[in-house]
């Protein structure tokens, strides 16, 4: 592949090559370091050739692999110290210009000898200059939305090398910066595990509620009128911020994904600077430690108790990151809103009896069928299948 060629305007030929280079991500994931500097050499040729890479990443689930290989776009941009010693160093190169043209009839005589003499502080000038601006690096915020439909999750590792794991039917958007490392809950629920990093709290957003760590791991469920905080490893503040400085994505369009449970990443095109602004914290709401749990309102300050959990029982809230949902003596009512999180079945209780059954079991995630049967066999409550994605739940008739 000629990487050197710029300036293509044909873009059924620009397609071409971000095919071999999306290829040569997937056959060898680790690029030396000449690789690497090829591809973001033919990256930053147009916007053209980076629209058609990313695009091309993204549908064959190579973006993980790009983004830690492709420079950001404003690497290409001079800073000011350089723009005003380029123009310091015009002058000399302007001197040397005009001593070759003086001396020009004399290098005739000694053509092999003196023209290299003459010309290499200016070539060197020249090279220097346009190397340094060229590798001059600006800060470029990560900016990303991943989502879920229902019965989907995902495990996606961060650019700062924590993990996220996100739950059916949820979004969120990933703002990292400089000096910050924010991510947007906009619905349903994710874990994360942080990688330590003190310049940088790693921050999750639901609404104006804040859950603040270092180096941590933590589940944050976002619910109708309120937020549910588990800590499963470490320490987590809690606080209410200015809504103002949360940071909302001009783009939350949910990101399809793969049969196989991998998830495929898009770049928003979110505009706004407040992801690299500090925080107004309006008010602390307190510190959760490993193996506290929590349900924040929205509308009020006012927290409920903590819940102290177990080993066995932290476990049991995060199953669902292994596919398995496991219940231990929860309501049917609650049973029931956990199984449609993960399903497109449609399950009414129709005896209000029932919903105050005790359930206890494990099963797996969209396997409804497995429900259906521990319910008829062990509970004594009739299934009513009124099509393939509409039950029924009544008391078995004696």
């Amino acid at each position: 592949m000629n990487t050197n060629v710029k300036g293509f305007t044909n873009k059924s030929k620009i397609n071409e090559e971000a095919a071999q280079w999306v290829l040569m991500l997937e056959e060898t994931p680790n690029l030396h370091n000449q690789q690497i500097e090829a591809l973001n050499a033919w990256v930053a040729t147009s916007d053209i050739h980076r629209q058609c890479i990313e695009s091309m990443a993204t549908s064959w689930g190579e973006m993980d692999l790009l983004t830690q290989v492709m420079a950001p776009q404003e690497m290409r941009k001079p800073s000011i110290l350089l723009t005003m010693l380029t123009y310091l160093f015009l002058p000399v190169i302007a001197l040397f210009s005009l001593l070759t043209v003086t001396i020009k009839e004399s290098i005739k005589q000694s053509k092999n000898l003196l023209r290299p003499v003459v010309f290499a502080p200016v070539l060197l000038c020249a090279v220097t200059f346009f190397t340094v601006i060229n590798l001059q690096p600006t800060s470029n915020p990560t900016k990303l939305v991943l989502s879920t439909k229902i019965g989907e999750k995902i495990h996606h590792n961060l650019p700062d090398g924590s993990s996220l794991w996100l739950n059916s039917s949820s979004t969120v958007q990933v703002n990292y910066s400089d000096n910050f490392r924010r991510i947007n809950l906009l619905t349903g629920e994710a874990h994360f595990e942080v990688a330590k990093d003190a310049t940088r709290p790693f921050e999750v957003y639901a609404g104006d509620r804040l859950v603040r760590a270092i180096g941590t791991a933590f589940t944050v469920h976002k619910l109708a009128g309120r937020i549910e905080v588990l800590v499963t490893e470490g320490t987590v503040e809690l606080a209410i911020v200015d809504n103002t400085l949360v940071v909302i994505p001009d783009d939350a369009k949910p990101v399809k994904i793969t049969q196989n449970g991998e998830g495929k990443v898009t770049f928003s095109n979110s505009s706004s600077n407040v992801g690299n602004q500090p925080t107004n914290v309006k008010k602390m709401l307190g510190k959760l430690t490993a193996g506290q749990r929590i349900s924040i309102p929205v509308e009020s300050d006012n927290l409920s108790a903590i819940d102290e959990l177990d080993t066995s029982e932290v476990t049991r809230f995060i199953s669902w990151k292994e596919g398995k949902l496991v219940f231990a003596g929860e309501s049917l009512e609650e049973v029931i809103k956990e199984i449609t999180r993960h399903t497109q079945v449609k399950i009414d209780v129709l005896d209000p009896q029932l919903k105050s059954m005790r359930i206890g079991g494990q099963f797996q995630v969209g396997e409804t069928d497995s429900l259906f049967h521990v319910l008829e066999s062990g509970f004594g409550i009739t299934v009513n299948k009124l099509d393939a994605n509409h039950v029924q739940l009544l008391v078995k008739e004696k």
